[in-house]
């Protein structure tokens, strides 16, 4: 029992010096840092900034205001030489070979102002300030992890809709300091943490650089290229797949009796049905005269083939009557040209004809769309 304790105190003596030591060097050197000075010493041309993304989670992607709102890990990466102990004169201190990273809180190093370009939200970096400290390697490299929610804009092709995919772009850069002061790099995007979305697939993510050069200077950046892909079984069975039915329905206005007058009612019950889908999904798609998806035009086309089918049913049985009526005046004057009574039952006949017609036209029709 006393040697377990002589071992024990043994230990925790250890760890306190350790931390103390960590400590020291911390303070020895922050102790002429200044923070806000961009770490460039002779040697370097600018502060070189590795940023690098990785996609969480896709909280919303808003089609109608063209908003793509992410929960993401921010990576960036550069080296100041002031942070380094490797080669410092701290022999007082001890033997310091075994600590090989100390952590520092976010104000108390200098950090490169890199903010997304694009973002249309409320970004808050000072969210998890001194939550999450900044990590510092032996030879001065900086690692600066954190999480943030970006809402960023991203023009929609929805030409496709709902088989589309989507490419947005997140643009990230220093809002004043120059390329010859910070230049930043792509590190490595990844989609690897990807929580699983019920409406979008990532397929690709991609990085960039640019420079472009204004009358103040040269400014870099960097793109983040986000290729998403909507996973399309919730609009295939609840939009295309009733408007299909509902337009081979409508084919039974030609086998509906004529005399009823139940065409009509039926054929605008059918015509409402199919405008309602039409406006399901216009409240989903943004309003832009740039694009105008396909299934819009399948929806005004069934809109359209229905109604002219109730035209023609409608009149067929009065274009059928005059043709009776003339062929009785003809007959009276002892014309050659006769239309029988009996003839007066082709109307049904023509009207079944052209159902089955409309039907097989309808069908092509959705099938050639859907493919």
């Amino acid at each position: 029992m006393l040697l377990r304790l002589i071992i024990l105190s043994f230990l925790s003596l250890k760890c306190v010096h350790c931390i103390s030591k960590e400590g020291l060097i911390r303070n020895r050197l922050l102790s002429d840092y200044d923070h806000l000075t961009v770490p460039i010493n002779s040697s370097q041309r600018a502060v070189n900034i590795s940023f690098g993304l990785a996609i969480y989670q896709i909280i919303d992607f808003e089609a109608k205001s063209e908003i793509l709102g992410l929960m993401t890990w921010i990576r960036m990466v550069w080296n100041d030489y002031r942070l380094s102990w490797e080669h410092s004169n701290l022999s007082d201190i001890g033997d310091i070979s075994d600590i090989g990273v100390i952590r520092f809180s976010e104000r108390q190093i200098w950090r490169p102002d890199i903010l997304p370009y694009n973002d249309v939200g409320s970004y808050h970096p000072s969210k998890y300030t001194d939550v999450i400290p900044v990590k510092v390697s032996r030879d001065g490299t900086v690692e600066w992890l954190k999480p943030a929610a970006l809402d960023s804009a991203c023009a929609m092709d929805v030409t496709k809709f709902p088989f589309d995919t989507q490419y947005c772009n997140l643009s990230f850069g220093s809002w004043q300091y120059k390329a010859d002061e910070v230049d930043i790099y792509c590190g490595t995007p990844d989609k690897y943490e990807f929580a699983t979305d019920t409406e979008w697939k990532i397929l690709d993510i991609g990085c960039s650089r640019t420079e472009e050069t204004f009358p103040s200077g040269s400014y870099s950046y960097i793109t983040i290229q986000i290729h998403l892909e909507r996973l399309n079984e919730f609009y295939f069975h609840n939009m295309i797949l009733p408007n299909s039915v509902l337009l081979s329905l409508s084919c039974l206005i030609f086998f509906l009796p004529s005399d009823t007058g139940e065409r009509s009612s039926y054929g605008i019950t059918v015509m409402m049905s199919l405008t309602l889908n039409l406006m399901m999904v216009l409240n989903i798609v943004p309003e832009s005269s740039k694009t105008f998806p396909r299934v819009c035009r399948y929806f005004l086309c069934s809109i359209y083939i229905c109604g002219g089918a109730l035209f023609f049913t409608t009149l067929s049985p009065y274009v059928w009557k005059f043709g009776f009526y003339l062929s009785r005046r003809f007959a009276k004057r002892g014309t050659v040209f006769r239309i029988d009574h009996d003839h007066a039952s082709w109307c049904p006949v023509s009207d079944k004809i052209c159902g089955i017609l409309y039907l097989v036209a309808t069908c092509i029709f959705s099938i050639t769309f859907i493919q």
